[in-house]
């Protein structure tokens, strides 16, 4: 379900819309706006366009493909399909261009609309949604009041009062390891939307200094928690950059194997049937992974290039 700000956001943009004309002049300018903006920071290279399945000037996107000017611009998309924005790196966002889970998300490319009667109908849908959101915000703002006028932080009373078990939100309150952490780290929120249960939260903030990616996946993904918890156990847990290998894809007795690593084989877990990436990367390791691509050898680019064309191959 989209949250209030997507709803308000959402709305900004139809209201925006030259109804008269349809809306392909903002479609062509929100889509060269961000290719400009990707191209600043990533370069222009002559790659195989992730979209379009030719060899042209692209550049390098938030999921490591890369992606043509054209294929932004386009407007005969697949449209309403729940992506993973390859541009912001939103994950759950409706947009265009589906292509194994990947696409463009309307908040960065609008959604092209041709028919007048398509735009007063849909933004009576959204303003319904939103109306909806607020009302239900509010009834659960007034239900945190006593919690909060006893001592309870905002965040943990609304939390309540929105349908978390209190017993895991109290547990929370209650404990310290989470102090060191401001309400709205993504470690945070999850325990308190109900996502993971204290006791999970508490493990992952254990590993979380060395092995932050690994943490951070297992908040977005908790059924993954398991599988790191042996990960490490069987002898990943002082070589964080081998889980990195692993959650690149990389077979952890291979990557052990090279690193001349000694692990417990029988606790070794299965390997990922794909690699794993952060839906949604904290400010700071987005900055290192723009650093390391700014150092990147011209030959592991030419690789990494010739890996992701193989791996298209075999899915077609």
């Amino acid at each position: 379900m989209p949250t209030i700000q997507e709803l308000e956001f959402a709305i900004e943009q139809m209201n925006n819309i030259e109804v008269t004309e349809g809306n392909h002049d903002t479609v062509q300018e929100r889509a060269k706006h961000y290719f400009n903006k990707l191209s600043s920071r990533r370069g222009i290279n002559n790659a195989q366009c992730y979209f379009k399945q030719i060899r042209t000037r692209c550049t390098q996107t938030q999921s490591g493909n890369y992606i043509s000017i054209e294929a932004m611009k386009a407007i005969d998309a697949n449209d309403n399909q729940t992506i993973r924005c390859m541009v912001c790196n939103q994950n759950n966002k409706s947009g265009k261009f589906n292509q194994n889970g990947w696409g463009i998300c309307y908040s960065c490319v609008p959604k092209y609309i041709e028919e007048i009667a398509d735009v007063p109908s849909s933004l009576k849908k959204l303003k319904s949604q939103l109306t909806r959101k607020k009302k239900d915000y509010r009834k659960a703002v007034a239900k945190s009041q006593p919690y909060i006028e006893a001592g309870l932080g905002p965040a943990f009373a609304l939390a309540i009062a929105k349908g978390t078990p209190d017993e895991e939100v109290m547990d929370l309150w209650e404990a310290d390891w989470w102090k060191q952490y401001d309400d709205e780290d993504m470690l945070i929120v999850a325990v308190l939307d109900g996502t993971l249960t204290e006791e999970q939260g508490r493990y992952l903030n254990g590993i979380r200094s060395d092995h932050e990616r690994l943490a951070l996946t297992c908040v977005e993904n908790p059924d993954m928690i398991a599988w790191a918890d042996a990960l490490l156990e069987c002898g990943f847990n002082k070589v964080p950059d081998a889980v990195n290998n692993v959650l690149d894809g990389g077979q952890p007795r291979i990557v052990a194997r090279i690193r001349k690593m000694k692990i417990d084989a029988e606790i070794t877990p299965e390997p990922l049937k794909k690699p794993v990436l952060l839906q949604n990367p904290p400010d700071h390791m987005l900055e290192k992974e723009d650093s390391d691509d700014e150092d990147q050898n011209p030959i592991e680019e030419e690789y990494q290039e010739h890996v992701d064309e193989m791996a298209d191959e075999l899915e077609a």
